[in-house]
């Protein structure tokens, strides 16, 4: 074949099975018909592609949504799949959709459809697989390039745009679940068509960009929303009517509304540029209570919680519900500078108490902690690394 990946591909496939029937199978496939030259490695990928379960082809072609070298993060992917409905919980099973979705990954990169960076938890696509995907998704997925006027399929269900959309493009089409806008302007209007009514993906870059888009809100179908890429400073309270949000994603906004913690189904959400950590900063004049995060007990990404000299008590303390948080691995304490006092320490004392995590923590680090003695719920974390 020429080609390591073909062989590495070819040799995956033929290894599910080692019975003499798959291996001629694979040998006899009609798809090496289509090969043009001696270096053509597309009908080796394909056969390898058609021989994944269709659960693992939709998870494979939506990435395609995506320009090629995009970097996919896996937590941040498997909500992905989740949001445009690719994984639903098995009801013969304890596992979660989250634990499925990591199967799905695990299994695609064990296929070499992706290529694992080993220093961070994501994943790319070879440019290889990608024209493959972008082959096999039948025009379900497409890249809105500027200056290119050909009409977008009816059949598109995964948009990208490197820039503002022409309506006229998409008036016809409302299946749309996922849509990607680069450096798009008139946001409002964009996302006011009709044929954006039951998205359930939407990411939004654009440095100039400083308004939350009004119409975000209407969009009751969103499970991940990223804004990430904006200048966006101000979050609306008619943000947090966005129930089903699974993934959020900010820029470091200001403010906070009063109803955030509203948003009970929320596993991941990112605050400012750190897309593995949530920092949140307590500060009350802000709208930054501790109490904000007592809902969100699914939380997944690391939790770095600042400025803890600002909670008085051990009572508003346990507001944050820390213990019901199992899907939270390593949690970070942090106090700022206070006055070195007895009370002060007392005060610290009793606000660790209250800051009790799931015994299923695996990394806990406490910085600027002043007080004298350390809480007993430390015996309870049997999973410290």
């Amino acid at each position: 074949m020429g080609s390591p990946l073909a062989a590495k591909t070819v040799g995956k496939l033929l290894k599910c099975s080692l019975t003499k029937k798959h291996w001629k199978d694979v040998l006899e496939n009609d798809l090496w018909t289509l090969k043009t030259n001696a270096h053509d490695i597309m009908p080796a990928l394909a056969l390898s592609y058609y021989h994944l379960p269709h659960h693992l082809q939709q998870c494979f072609i939506f990435c395609s949504v995506f320009p090629k070298d995009n970097f996919y993060r896996k937590d941040e992917l498997i909500c992905m799949w989740i949001a445009n409905g690719y994984i639903h919980e098995s009801g013969s099973s304890s596992k979660t959709m989250n634990d499925i979705g990591e199967e799905y990954y695990y299994e695609l990169v064990a296929m070499c459809f992706f290529c694992e960076n080993v220093e961070s938890s994501g994943v790319i696509m070879h440019d290889l697989m990608h024209d493959l995907a972008k082959l096999v998704s039948h025009r379900e997925t497409y890249i809105y390039e500027s200056g290119k006027d050909e009409e977008i399929s009816k059949n598109v269900r995964h948009l990208y745009a490197e820039c503002s959309i022409d309506q006229g493009l998409v008036r016809e089409t409302n299946n749309i679940c996922t849509l990607v806008l680069e450096n798009a302007k008139d946001m409002s209007v964009i996302l006011n068509d009709g044929a954006f009514n039951g998205i359930r993906m939407l990411v939004i870059s654009g440095a100039n960009m400083q308004e939350f888009p009004n119409a975000i809100p209407r969009l009751k179908h969103l499970q991940y929303l990223d804004l990430q890429g904006t200048q966006i400073k101000s979050i609306p309270d008619s943000l947090c009517e966005l129930y089903l949000l699974r993934l959020l994603a900010l820029p470091c906004p200001q403010t906070l509304p009063s109803r955030f913690h509203s948003l009970i189904n929320l596993e991941i959400l990112c605050m400012g540029y750190n897309l593995d950590m949530l920092e949140y900063y307590v500060n009350k004049k802000m709208g930054f209570m501790i109490a904000q995060l007592r809902n969100m007990t699914g939380l997944r990404t690391q939790l770095s919680i600042k400025n803890l000299q600002n909670i008085d008590n051990r009572e508003e303390a346990m507001k944050a519900k820390l213990k019901e948080k199992h899907h939270i691995k390593s949690l970070r304490l942090c106090w700022g500078i206070c006055k070195v006092d007895d009370d002060c320490k007392h005060d610290a004392e009793e606000v660790l108490r209250g800051l009790q995590p799931h015994p299923n923590l695996e990394e806990l680090l406490i910085y600027g902690y002043m007080g004298y003695n350390i809480p007993n719920w430390l015996k309870t974390l049997q999973k410290l690394k």
